[in-house]
């Protein structure tokens, strides 16, 4: 088997027929074997029957139950199941481009020595509330679950940032070699600030450890989110808890004060007070960018300040 892509899912059994539809649109592939490898994590809305009637009936797809709540404990399931020499890790609330496996046919057939890739993701929103931009300066990339660095293939650099967790395309020896993904990170049931992603942490593993990774500019992820999530008080969430894993995970050698980098003190100033601006000046988005640029730096000071609790 060459290429399995791996589905985690919990409780969006409509996301989920949107994505396997999308897959049975796809153009097949003539020269790579490929399968779809759903890991239910104890969902409650009538997704395992879904899942047992496709089985019987598809010969591309499979799934496997993870117990252990929680989209690391899942995605490690999914690697353990996995049959392909490369895995493809996809949310359930995405859907592949008509020309998906194609175009990681002829990435695999191009790059033969690459071990890792990122795709393209394009983020669709019907209903978009204005108070957010999606592109631009003040544009949430990451968290809208955008990833967009052009029109061309190319192996990416420092300054880039890391492929979305719906967009990786990994050698699964490779992840042999740096580990599975770290399942005390992430989105999980009992932590108010989610700590950095359980992706962002494989990526920076590989990145340290000297693996190219490869931005392949025409194969295309489309993702659908739920606005619902799209909140200010959802935002402030993920961002707080972003910045205690970056305090967490890169420690400043620099000067501190009561224990916290000086540099932070008037970073995180500075960014309230632009949020205060633009929002003056009527510029929803531009205030909302640098509230998330607040919050960011407010959880690396809450964790050098000693000030958070995992189990909130």
């Amino acid at each position: 088997m060459d290429l399995t892509v791996i589905v985690c899912t919990y409780n969006r059994l409509e996301s989920l027929k949107r994505l396997v539809a999308g897959f049975d649109a796809c153009k097949q592939p003539g020269r790579i074997t490929w399968e779809l490898l759903i890991i239910n994590n104890n969902s409650t809305d009538g997704t395992d029957g879904y899942l047992s009637e496709l089985v019987e009936s598809s010969r591309h797809l499979r799934s496997a139950d993870e117990p252990l709540q929680g989209l690391s404990h899942s995605r490690n399931r999914g690697i353990m199941e996995a049959a392909g020499r490369f895995l493809f890790f996809m949310d359930d609330d995405a859907a592949p481009d008509g020309d998906f496996l194609c175009s990681i046919e002829r990435a695999l057939q191009s790059y033969v020595d690459a071990r890792c890739f990122g795709v393209k993701v394009i983020s669709h929103f019907p209903q978009k509330p204005d108070w957010f931009a999606i592109d631009g300066p003040f544009a949430l990339t990451g968290i809208l679950g955008i990833y967009d660095l052009g029109e061309s293939d190319r192996i990416l650099t420092s300054a880039d940032p890391h492929p979305l967790g719906s967009g990786i395309l990994i050698e699964k020896g490779l992840i042999g070699e740096v580990g599975c993904f770290d399942t005390n990170l992430g989105v999980k049931e009992g932590v108010k600030y989610p700590s950095r992603g359980e992706d962002t942490d494989l990526m920076d593993r590989l990145r340290t450890g000297g693996t190219a990774i490869y931005y392949l500019a025409n194969t295309v992820v489309n993702h659908y989110p739920d606005l619902l999530r799209y909140n200010l008080s959802h935002l402030k969430k993920m961002y707080i808890g972003s910045g205690l894993g970056l305090a967490r995970d890169h420690i400043d050698n620099c000067t501190r004060i009561f224990g916290v980098p000086r540099y932070l003190y008037k970073h995180t100033l500075g960014c309230l007070l632009r949020a205060v601006c633009w929002h003056m000046r009527g510029r929803g988005d531009a205030a909302v960018y640098y509230r998330t640029r607040y919050w960011l730096a407010l959880g690396m000071i809450m964790w050098n300040l000693g000030l958070h609790r995992e189990d909130e």
